[in-house]
């Protein structure tokens, strides 16, 4: 079977390296393909927010390169992505849910009373 992966990681060329590395191992732990969703960091992102980047030195070689960090989204922005994109994975709407259980739990508290 296939997995799923969602991912958050800057937008540069070191970002890109370990997120393509992430991928690699656990596939090769995994045994199989991934599905694999990219969050955030996007150009589509970087391009409706005009979020600005920033100068980052790559540890591996010293060099210097501009990037686009995840962290510029504000954590409630990125709390929201990872939201909505597991209720856009679930079979149906966890509010749904919660809201028959919710009812169901009423139901047998009535009967429970009777």
């Amino acid at each position: 079977g296939e997995g799923r992966v969602l991912y958050l990681g800057d937008l540069d060329r070191s970002g890109a390296d370990i997120e393509e590395n992430t991928r690699q191992v656990l596939e090769r732990a995994t045994g199989h393909g991934l599905i694999w969703d990219r969050l955030g960091m996007t150009e589509l992102q970087v391009n409706q927010r005009g979020i600005e980047p920033v100068w980052k030195v790559d540890g591996r070689d010293g060099k210097g390169h501009w990037a686009w960090e995840v962290e510029a989204l504000g954590q409630a922005s990125v709390v929201q992505l990872v939201r909505d994109t597991l209720d856009r994975l679930l079979p149906e709407p966890l509010a749904d849910v919660l809201a028959r259980e919710h009812k169901e739990r009423q139901e047998w508290a009535r009967r429970l009373e009777e």
